[in-house]
């Protein structure tokens, strides 16, 4: 019951500072308790380990990964057609990097929790076997 409400425009909503996610996470580890009879006070991460679940964080960092997929399959709708570039159209210099995404300087944090830089983040961060 919880789970959509959880995923709906996650990928914006949920691309903020930790501090402000804090309260949905004790509200989710109270339901993760709740649903396996666990005591008050009883570690959630094997529970959550246990049921198959994922944090409101790792949700989150999931389904922009999901998201950057869909951008690179063309499942998105156009407009997103030039919403990322990589740094090899933007130098000719060959570096271990020629092949991420490119993240442009964010000067506020607005920008750096928006769907293009932290999209392009957890993109770059993803092993190239993938």
């Amino acid at each position: 019951m919880v789970y959509p409400y959880l995923t709906y425009c996650n990928v914006v909503w949920a691309s903020t500072y930790s501090s402000r996610l804090e309260s949905i996470h004790k509200i989710q580890k109270k339901i993760v308790r709740i649903i396996t009879f666990s005591e008050y006070l009883q570690e959630t991460r094997p529970i959550f380990l246990s049921l198959g679940l994922l944090t409101i964080y790792e949700l989150n960092s999931y389904l922009l990964a999901l998201f950057m997929f869909s951008y690179f399959s063309g499942n998105l709708p156009s407009a997103f057609s030039d919403y990322f570039s990589r740094n090899n159209t933007i130098h000719v210099h060959y570096t271990r990097s020629v092949n991420n995404l490119h993240i442009k300087f964010k000067r506020t944090n607005y920008g750096r929790f928006s769907v293009k830089c932290r999209g392009a983040i957890i993109w770059n961060s993803l092993p190239n076997s993938f």
